[in-house]
C-alpha cells in the first residue's frame, strides 16, 4: 500500500472574520499540512466539519476555535471547550501553524539557555529534568 506523504502548503497562516476562501480547499491544506479528519476536533492536530461549521483543534492554541462559514466567507470565530463542546468566547482571528515538525513552531524550552533544570510537576509528583540541547 502507498503511503501518502504530507506536504505542508503553509507554515502559518491567520484567519479572520470576513475572510473569504474555499472551507473545501483549506481541509484538504489542513491534511495535507498534518492535521487529521475526527468526528469532533479534542486533541492538537485534529479537525472536524459539520455543514458549514469546521473545528480545528491547531498545535499551536490551548484550545480548539470554531469556524462558521457562510458560503466562502468567515462569518465567525468562537474558542470552544473541547469536552463540552460549548463555546466559550468569541473572537476576531487567530493563528494557525502547521504540524510540530514545521520549523516555525517551537515551545518555551526552545528558548532556554543549555543546562538548564525544569521542575516539573504533576498532581502526585514532581520531576527534575535537565535541559541539555
Amino acid at each position: 500500500a502507498s503511503r501518502r506523504r504530507r506536504v505542508a502548503l503553509w507554515r502559518r497562516r491567520t484567519l479572520r472574520v470576513g475572510d473569504e476562501f474555499s472551507p473545501e480547499a483549506w481541509l484538504e491544506e489542513l491534511a495535507a499540512g498534518g492535521y487529521d479528519f475526527a468526528e469532533q476536533a479534542g486533541e492538537h492536530g485534529q479537525f472536524a466539519r459539520r455543514g458549514g461549521i469546521v473545528d480545528v483543534f491547531p498545535y499551536n492554541a490551548p484550545a480548539p476555535y470554531r469556524i462558521e462559514f457562510f458560503g466562502d466567507q468567515i462569518n465567525s470565530i468562537r474558542i470552544f471547550d473541547p469536552d463540552t463542546q460549548a463555546s466559550t468566547r468569541t473572537i476576531d482571528f487567530f493563528e494557525i501553524l502547521g504540524e510540530p515538525g514545521d520549523q516555525l513552531t517551537s515551545t518555551l524550552v526552545s528558548y532556554l539557555p543549555r543546562d538548564t533544570f525544569l521542575i516539573e510537576s504533576t498532581d502526585d509528583h514532581f520531576l527534575l529534568r535537565s535541559i541539555n540541547c
